[in-house]
């Protein structure tokens, strides 16, 4: 009986490392799989690096701001003169005098050429311009307030630069 009990175990050892030998035999084959994806990728990682650092645009060229500035409010400044002359001769009547409603649309239109230039100067403003701006209009006599409302500024960051140039 012990003879039976010790092939049956023997047997069942021996069909246990055959499974283990199938098992990991599977396991080979799937490293084996995951190690050439592996590869794969990483020499498309490389050859996309490759393209890449050839794409690379050369570096930034320093920007003139000021030139930016410049040439943004020659054209605003075209622009007026352009439209106005379009309407001077529309503003006189025959008897020499102005057409009210005219004038105010010009006026109006100037207000929003105004309002645009401003725009385009907050989105490129010259910090050392904006600070003599600020310091001019409260030596002019503006409030804080109405120098941070014209401006578009916080009333605490005219109130700052007031401070730091000695006005208040």
């Amino acid at each position: 009986m012990n003879e039976i009990f010790l092939f049956g175990f023997i047997l069942v050892l021996a069909i246990f490392f055959v499974f283990m030998l199938l098992k990991e035999n599977e396991n080979n084959k799937k490293f084996t799989r995951y190690e050439k994806t592996l590869e794969a990728i990483m020499q498309e990682n490389f050859l996309l690096k490759k393209e890449i650092s050839k794409l690379q645009p050369q570096q930034a060229q320093d920007i003139d701001i000021n030139a930016i500035q410049n040439r943004i409010l020659s054209n605003i400044n075209a622009i007026i003169d352009e439209k106005l002359a379009n309407f001077t001769p529309n503003l006189i009547h025959d008897n020499g005098g102005y057409d009210v409603e005219v004038f105010d649309e010009i006026q109006e239109r100037l207000f929003r050429l105004e309002g645009r230039s401003r725009e385009l100067n907050k989105m490129v403003p010259n910090e050392q311009s904006q600070k003599d701006q600020i310091i001019k209009m409260f030596n002019n006599g503006k409030s804080v307030e109405q120098i941070a409302k014209d401006m578009r500024l916080g009333i605490g960051w005219v109130e700052t630069i007031l401070r730091l140039n000695n006005q208040i």
